[in-house]
């Protein structure tokens, strides 16, 4: 089974959020030019990593739903991701 991510599964609104976590040579200033590409990359990789992880993870209960409907029940309540 293929697990399907939405399209634009980070938009703009995201990039910038992202983009402004991270640690900044001079955070006041009114542009960030300096910022550590690898920290930005690792923000980027880790947010769309639960982005995935919690689609995938949404098919799962989906599919125990089927079979299941208490344990999907279960599921949600002890591991849902935060």
């Amino acid at each position: 089974m293929n697990i399907t991510l939405p399209n634009g599964i980070l938009d703009k609104d995201d990039a910038k959020r992202i983009y402004m976590a991270c640690a900044m040579e001079d955070p006041g200033g009114l542009y960030a030019d300096e910022v550590e590409i690898y920290e930005l990359v690792d923000k980027i990789v880790q947010t769309v990593y639960y982005r995935a992880a919690k689609a995938e993870r949404d098919v799962c209960v989906e599919i125990v739903r089927s079979l299941n409907p208490r344990v999907a029940d279960a599921l949600l309540q002890n591991r849902e991701p935060k």
